[in-house]
């Protein structure tokens, strides 16, 4: 009697693990099935949500040397037409002044003016690099030339300093001064889209080369190269030459 009480109670057991394994199976298979609908149905809206192309799409399929021209949306015309004006002189100096009145307190007239006066070249528009063109364009410096062959992404906006999502896919270079612009309208930007190495140097390090409205300081060798290069080998040729 006991031996049959014994067997009993081990073939419940048995039974319980065995149904609760196979209820297991079952919800696990359901989660899954689940999740594949999901994802599936996303997938669906995504596709869905995406516009039919239109000829003003193609703008951001037209390349130039500096890369493709990436579509303007009201205000980046407004701004980029702003930087037209104040470039080719058509801007009060006494907005400018009045916008870098802190740094003026600080540098004095004189410095001042040797800040707007200078041509400074940034290799690498990344993290490092568009932090301090940023801070060089709101400085006062009136040229900047921006050498990059990259391209912003997803994994750049945690530490690029002017980039946003409507920003990802274009180069680097055009996207600080897209955005710069913006802020101070009345610096010229020389965008490169190239990677630095020995042969380009010359040619990426030369003088200003700005011609017609953008024609200040033609001729005008670099004042200073800042170095925001995350290339081993780049920043080893940089430094050579």
């Amino acid at each position: 009697m006991t031996s049959f009480i014994s067997q009993s109670t081990s073939n419940s057991k048995i039974q319980l693990a065995a149904t609760a394994v196979v209820s297991a199976a079952v919800a696990a298979g359901a989660i899954l099935s689940y999740q594949r609908l999901q994802q599936g149905e996303r997938l669906s809206r995504l596709k869905q949500s995406i516009p039919e192309p239109e000829d003003t799409a193609y703008a951001l399929q037209q390349v130039t040397s500096n890369g493709p021209i990436p579509r303007l949306d009201k205000e980046d015309e407004h701004n980029q037409l702003l930087a037209q004006r104040a470039q080719s002189g058509d801007f009060d100096d006494e907005l400018i002044l009045e916008q870098l009145a802190r740094n003026r307190v600080f540098l004095g007239d004189e410095g001042t003016n040797k800040l707007r006066n200078a041509f400074v070249v940034v290799v690498g528009c990344g993290g490092v690099g568009s932090h301090a063109t940023a801070a060089l364009a709101r400085s006062g410096v009136s040229k900047i030339r921006l050498i990059d062959f990259d391209q912003v992404t997803l994994s750049s906006l945690n530490r690029h300093a002017v980039a946003t999502l409507a920003d990802v896919g274009i180069p680097k270079v055009q996207c600080l001064q897209r955005r710069l612009v913006a802020i101070t309208p009345w610096v010229r930007f020389d965008m490169r889209l190239q990677k630095f190495d020995g042969k380009s140097a010359p040619s990426l390090l030369d003088a200003w080369a700005g011609t017609g409205s953008d024609s200040g300081g033609h001729h005008q060798k670099p004042d200073f190269v800042i170095d925001a290069i995350d290339n081993i080998d780049s920043k080893v040729e940089l430094l050579k030459y």
